[in-house]
């Protein structure tokens, strides 16, 4: 049956020029572009070793330090040219294939032993990778082993080597970083080196071992500490805590045979040799003559003339403060006493015997007063001014010692004037005017005062004397704008004593 003319030949049409151009309708090339890249690499190499089995186990194979042929193989993969692999205690490397889609060998030297892996991957020639393989495999440990003893100041001792390489045949061993030595590995694959330690000080140290077979190849090596005891003497006081110029015992224990005699330092004193008691032990005294926190060390020598490390303890030496006491002047209480009130101030020392003592009232210059048998002494001290005062004291001792010192307040009580004013009556009222005169009358109570010193506001003071009745005039004319002022009024006496002010507000009506 014929149908459309005019689709049918459409459809030829469009036929022919896809098929002049090599493209059958409804075909994967008629509907993908053409594509002139390789396929990725689609899957993980093939590895395989003579060496180093697959998914081994203890003792492993071949070993640290031998080497094994490692082969990668792309089973025919066209588009992988190269391998690369890496893996823990190996060098990473990358090594190209045969031929596209082959193989290729390397060798490996694994630095570690136990169980370890290495990663292949295949790669591409447009630099693509593959998915990874992980070939698991066991590494004979090498490694010599050593057994360390617990060394000794003084005294001779071996560590004992033995190795586990095929064909070794010398140890290799460093102490502490220092130049390599060597020994034969023995029939019974055993070496021993004996080494003695005569220093004090160093108590953990380093050795590295390796073995080399005939052929020089290099074991696994082992890394590990040892130890010396210093036999440091166990050292005693009493008493840990006490004053200068109090003695310490010390007691020395000397925790190894064959002590002859030690040496002893206190803070950073010199070093002081004494002979040990028959059964090596030590007894010694100290008196400190300084204050503060000090350290002993005590090192032993035996007959060889090796030294122990150094035994610690120490000892604390305080110079406590004085004690000051006032009658006249307690500390704490409330306001005592006054300007030209003298005051006797006791100093004691209850608990460190002293000589003198040095003290300093209010600034002033340092003083010095002999003690007593019993180490007390008395200062007698007049303040000048009222207000908060202090004392500070230090005792010294026979051996020159400065205490601690002691700060010592106290308040002294003030003695102002009394201030009196006709124009300002008691109980008023005022009659103050401005720009008229206003008489004032001062009565000092400080004893002896001979001038009394007024100012209005923050003016300078002016000084009035004193008249033979004990009494001090003067006046003050407030000027016309001012309607209220503040007098302020001390009294001084002619040894420079001060009674402290008395201010006062008042008020002029207008």
């Amino acid at each position: 049956m014929r149908t459309s003319g005019r689709p049918a030949r459409v459809w030829v049409l469009v036929a022919a020029v896809i098929g002049g151009l090599g493209v059958v309708p409804g075909t994967a090339a008629a509907q993908n572009p053409v594509s002139h890249h390789p396929a990725a690499a689609s899957k993980a190499p093939t590895v395989t070793s003579t060496v180093y089995r697959e998914n081994g186990g203890p003792p492993g194979d071949g070993g640290q330090g031998l080497p094994g042929d490692f082969t990668f193989s792309a089973d025919g993969d066209q588009n992988v040219v190269a391998f690369e692999y890496s893996g823990l205690g190996i060098r990473s490397g990358r090594v190209a294939a045969d031929h596209p889609g082959g193989s290729a060998t390397v060798t490996v030297t694994p630095a570690v032993d136990g169980p370890v892996s290495i990663e292949v991957t295949g790669v591409g020639s447009a630099g693509d990778r593959s998915p990874a393989r992980s070939y698991r495999y066991w590494v004979r440990t090498t490694a010599p082993t050593a057994q360390t003893p617990w060394f000794e100041l003084g005294v001779s001792a071996d560590i004992v080597f033995t190795a586990t390489q095929e064909g070794a045949a010398t140890f290799v061993y460093r102490i502490d970083g220092g130049a390599e030595q060597s020994l034969p590995v023995g029939q019974d694959r055993t070496g021993r080196v004996s080494l003695l330690f005569s220093q004090p000080g160093q108590e953990s140290h380093k050795l590295v071992v390796w073995t080399v077979d005939a052929t020089g190849i290099k074991s696994g090596v082992t890394d590990r500490p040892f130890y010396v005891n210093q036999v440091e003497p166990s050292v005693t006081v009493d008493a840990w805590s006490g004053l200068v110029d109090q003695k310490r015992v010390f007691t020395v224990e000397p925790n190894r045979n064959g002590v002859v005699s030690y040496v002893y330092r206190i803070g950073r004193g010199p070093e002081v040799p004494v002979p040990a008691a028959p059964d090596g032990s030590l007894t010694f005294e100290y008196t400190p003559t300084a204050k503060g926190t000090f350290g002993v060390r005590v090192a032993s020598v035996n007959a060889a003339g090796v030294r122990s490390g150094w035994g610690e303890s120490g000892f604390q030496a305080d110079a406590p403060a004085p004690t000051v006491t006032s009658a006249e002047y307690p500390s704490g209480s409330p306001e005592r006493g006054g300007p030209g009130v003298a005051g006797t101030f006791v100093l004691s020392s209850p608990r460190l015997p002293v000589v003198s003592y040095q003290y300093v009232f209010d600034g002033e210059a340092e003083q010095t007063i002999a003690a007593s048998a019993d180490s007390s002494a008395s200062v007698r001290w007049t303040p000048r001014a009222p207000g908060y005062r202090s004392l500070r004291v230090r005792g010294v001792t026979a051996s020159g010692v400065v205490t601690d010192e002691t700060s010592f307040t106290f308040w002294v009580k003030a003695l102002p004037p009394i201030v009196t004013s006709p124009q300002f009556p008691e109980g008023g009222p005022s009659t103050a005017k401005p720009g008229q005169p206003i008489e004032f009358t001062v009565t000092p109570t400080l004893p002896w005062s001979h001038e009394v010193l007024w100012s209005i506001a923050f003016n300078p003071p002016q000084v009035v004397p004193v008249g033979p009745d004990g009494k001090a005039t003067f006046t003050y004319t407030l000027p016309e704008t001012f309607g209220a002022f503040e007098l302020t009024v001390s009294s001084r006496t002619a040894e420079g004593y001060v009674s402290g002010p008395v201010k006062r507000t008042y008020q002029v009506q207008s």
